[in-house]
């Protein structure tokens, strides 16, 4: 295991929302710290100590080199609080990880600056002692275990394989044996649950169909994925191992479903309540992320994360009120339009002053398109769209082609559609201004996209023009194929 890190940036949580600072628990009074850094080899004047805070890393202090020629980072600041930190070098921001406990925080760091591979001595620090010896440890036998799997993998003669086969299972064996001794050490809590944290669940053995076997291991492995890291522990907020673990079962073990996500970030803030700072920095992160999100329905996991967290009385102090005003009426505006929700019916009017209503629209398919002859996305991409309905209209697609223009500019809608040939959709435009379905449909930008099925619920919102007909293209077939189970009796 490599002690190199490269530091990247130091990035404040930024998005949509911001809160005032990072959330903070009431916590103990710690005790002075004294961190006596030596880094051989190393020619700058400064040196930085930062630490971890969720997915985030922030400057904690930085000191200059004293005439000892070591650094010192001295005094009693409240908010040093317990967790992973990192000495960080420069120019380059590479940087060895220190441990700091709530109590024993004067010691000394030794390290080469020219080769952070090298062992980091500590000392006055048995935490930092035994976590730098298991960091030797594993990355001692990591050398050997690469160097046996290179040895194997070139390696023809059967003999010599199961020999190459035995030596790795027993580093294994050896390596599982050390981490419980170092795990099981009382003398250490600390240490042990930073380094326990990490660890991976046991999956058992499962009989059974393949399939079977494959889903209850995966349902297993899901359950108790966060079984060796308490995520109600500050501590646990300055580690890197903290957002790692949230990452992963968010990205790698929850079904891309909104509902499915709004259930992993319930259980995930319930496990996180007892630490309010990182219960509130999570409320934040699962916002902004969700709203982030490359994938087509997730606005209903920030409007989950907003109605059941963000406006939560738990959440007071913690943020920017002006901007948190803002935020959460938006989401109040987009929860009208979620996937599965029934489409709001607007009237509106095609170019003889017909009243044209949405929801007296029969097709099996409606896709509607919000835009405006000014935009210029609009321009370069509504003249497809002839082509698109063309090739759909045999599939059962009505495309409702919807000008956002009102009042004396509504002749600009019809000159848009004469000059680019859209005279084949049914264009409609908000003649008098009265329908407002810019609040309805959250149309802050243009062209805007939703797919409706015959029953004017919505099944598909937020993709570009150029995307109607691969997505719809894909939902027909998947309604066909789910026809025809259901006509089967599989369904």
């Amino acid at each position: 295991m490599k002690q190199i890190f490269i530091l990247l940036s130091f990035i404040l949580l930024i998005g949509k929302i911001q809160a005032n600072s990072i959330p903070q628990d009431t916590t103990p009074t710690y005790d002075p710290y004294k961190l006596v850094v030596k880094a051989n080899n190393y020619k700058e004047k400064q040196i930085v100590l930062a630490f971890y805070a969720g997915e985030n890393q922030y400057v904690f202090d930085t000191t200059e080199v004293n005439a000892q020629g070591l650094f010192v980072f001295e005094g009693n600041k409240k908010n040093m609080k317990p967790g992973i930190y990192m000495i960080i070098t420069l120019p380059d921001n590479k940087f060895i990880q220190v441990l700091i406990d709530q109590k024993n925080r004067k010691f000394t760091i030794e390290f080469d600056a020219a080769d952070l591979n090298k062992p980091v001595k500590a000392k006055g620090s048995p935490e930092n002692e035994a976590f730098y010896a298991y960091l030797t440890f594993l990355a001692d036998k990591n050398v050997l275990a690469d160097t046996t799997r290179k040895m194997l993998a070139a390696e023809k003669d059967e003999t010599q394989k199961k020999k190459y086969e035995k030596i790795l299972k027993d580093l294994d064996t050896e390596v599982k044996a050390f981490q419980e001794k170092v795990f099981k050490a009382p003398s250490n809590p600390f240490l042990t649950k930073i380094l326990r944290s990490s660890n991976e669940p046991v999956v058992p053995t499962f009989e059974g169909h393949p399939d079977t076997v494959q889903l209850r291991r995966y349902l297993y492995y899901k359950e108790h994925y966060f079984d060796n890291i308490d995520l109600g522990d500050s501590v646990m907020f300055r580690t890197p191992t903290l957002h790692q673990k949230v990452n992963f079962y968010i990205e790698k073990l929850t079904p891309v479903h909104p509902d499915s996500f709004a259930l992993s970030v319930d259980r995930i803030l319930k496990l996180m309540e007892p630490s309010k700072e990182t219960w509130q920095h999570y409320v934040f992160y699962f916002t902004n992320y969700f709203s982030k999100s490359k994938y087509v329905g997730m606005d209903a996991v920030v409007v989950h994360c907003t109605e059941n967290y963000l406006m939560s009385p738990k959440m007071a102090g913690a943020l920017n009120a002006e901007k948190a005003k803002t935020f959460i009426d938006d989401v109040k505006r987009s929860k009208m339009t979620l996937i599965g929700k029934i489409a709001p019916n607007i009237v509106m009017f095609d170019k003889n002053k017909k009243p044209v209503a949405l929801h007296d629209i029969q097709s099996p398919y409606v896709v509607m398109i919000f835009w405006k002859p000014d935009c210029g996305h609009c321009q370069k991409t509504m003249p497809d769209v002839t082509g698109i309905q063309e090739r759909l209209k045999s599939k059962g697609v009505k495309i409702l082609s919807i000008c956002g223009q009102s009042g004396d500019k509504e002749s600009d809608c019809w000159k848009f559609v004469e000059e680019k040939n859209l005279g084949s959709l049914l264009n409609v435009s908000d003649r008098d201004g009265y329908s407002n379905y810019s609040y309805y449909y959250d149309l802050r930008v243009t062209p805007k996209v939703f797919i409706l099925d015959s029953k004017k619920e919505i099944i598909s919102s937020k993709i570009g023009v150029e995307q109607i007909e691969e997505v719809m293209e894909n939902l027909i077939e998947y309604n066909k194929k789910k026809e025809e189970e259901k006509a089967s009796g599989k369904y």
